[in-house]
């Protein structure tokens, strides 16, 4: 875990329309599709369920929710995230019913005890000044036996580990998704406004003590570099990655007791 200083506390207007251009141009040109490919994979599971999406920002995980077959409440505390998503999706016919898209702090959310069979905290937890009351939320809107998943960077990846930093840059840099991602930070500098970041074994320890079951876990590269992904892959590798502390992004699904 790790705690970052700023000089000021971030607010919903720091998250204005100008901060998400950079994220919309990162799905549109295929430079999150590492992360899409992923976090799919957990919501292909949630098909027919309700499903909270908590901190939806611009809403890109929640449509892909709804075209697996979820019902999807979405919300979030930022007034141009949901100015973004709504034209977003009335362009795809999506969000036409404006109880499916709300705003609200996902640190109180606005529903009662176990309403959701699902939730999903996609890059959402390491931007919060008070990530246990999310947790405590998510787990209290969720009905017994309800999923939610989490999903943050890896504050512990070996990607960025002295003596390794230049092999992962050497993989990283060679490849077209990479390139796309050094255009779009010079057109469109911002900050990341991370205000706290968590390991794979103090973000299991945190969801544990809030009363989670922790399902399953991993961690997975930002980009795609098939070259490294490959050396990862190979019988033997993949536990010296994780021991090493794994990729630089990682997946949790955690789940509220039955009781």
């Amino acid at each position: 875990m790790h705690e970052r200083h700023h000089d000021k506390t971030f607010t919903a207007e720091d998250y204005d329309e100008q901060y998400y251009v950079g994220h919309i141009r990162r799905y549109e040109e295929g430079v999150y599709a590492n992360r899409v490919r992923f976090i799919s994979k957990y919501l292909e599971g949630m098909s027919g369920g309700l499903l909270l999406d908590a901190g939806c920002g611009m809403g890109f995980f929640s449509e892909i929710a709804l075209e697996l077959g979820a019902k999807v409440v979405s919300l979030d505390f930022s007034p141009s995230a949901l100015r973004v998503y709504r034209a977003r999706a009335e362009r795809k016919e999506r969000a036409k019913d404006p109880r499916r898209l709300l705003a609200g702090s996902v640190e109180e959310l606005p529903f009662p005890d176990g309403t959701f069979d699902f939730a999903m905290a996609i890059d959402v937890i390491e931007h919060l000044y008070h990530p246990d009351r999310m947790l405590e939320e998510v787990l209290r809107v969720l009905k017994p036996g309800g999923r939610a998943i989490i999903e943050t960077d890896n504050d512990a990846t070996w990607f960025t580990k002295r003596g390794f930093r230049r092999i992962n840059h050497w993989f990283e840099s060679r490849t077209p998704v990479y390139q796309r991602l050094a255009k779009i930070r010079a057109e469109v500098p911002s900050s990341s406004l991370h205000v706290e970041t968590f390991d794979i074994h103090t973000l299991d320890a945190r969801l544990q003590k809030i009363g989670f079951s922790v399902v399953k876990s991993e961690t997975f590269p930002y980009l795609s570099a098939p070259a490294r992904d490959a050396v990862i892959r190979m019988p033997g590798l993949r536990s010296i990655s994780n021991a090493l502390g794994g990729e630089n992004c990682m997946i949790f699904l955690a789940e509220k007791p039955r009781r």
